[in-house]
């Protein structure tokens, strides 16, 4: 769900800092849009640190690759989730001592700063 409602979020997102009210979105008034884009990224991290250690190791790797997407939004500025929270996310499988999963993410969080 996740990952269709960030999506979804991610083209709103786009018309919101590229059409008439672009001003509020994109920083030029306000930062509404980076705003609204950390919050996104901090439900997903609300969602790994809650499910992480029940998800097997293919569901994570499918529900960090749902957070890993090149957003419509980079050129304006928008990080992926992931970069947003990679420091909170990888300091709790590093807590955990969860090599598997911090590697699949170091992995995830390279492959998005590329975008």
């Amino acid at each position: 769900m996740l990952k269709g409602v960030s999506r979804g979020f991610d083209e709103q997102l786009l018309g919101a800092i590229t059409g008439p009210r672009a001003g509020h979105y994109n920083g030029k008034y306000g930062e509404d849009g980076i705003e609204a884009n950390i919050e996104v990224a901090n439900e997903w991290l609300s969602f790994f640190t809650t499910y992480h250690k029940e998800m097997s190791m293919e569901l994570f790797v499918e529900a960090i690759d749902a957070m890993t997407f090149k957003s419509n939004c980079a050129d304006y500025g928008f990080d992926p989730y992931i970069v947003i929270i990679d420091k909170k996310l990888t300091k709790v499988l590093q807590d955990e001592d969860n090599k598997d999963k911090l590697d699949i993410v170091m992995e995830a969080i390279e492959k998005a700063k590329k975008y």
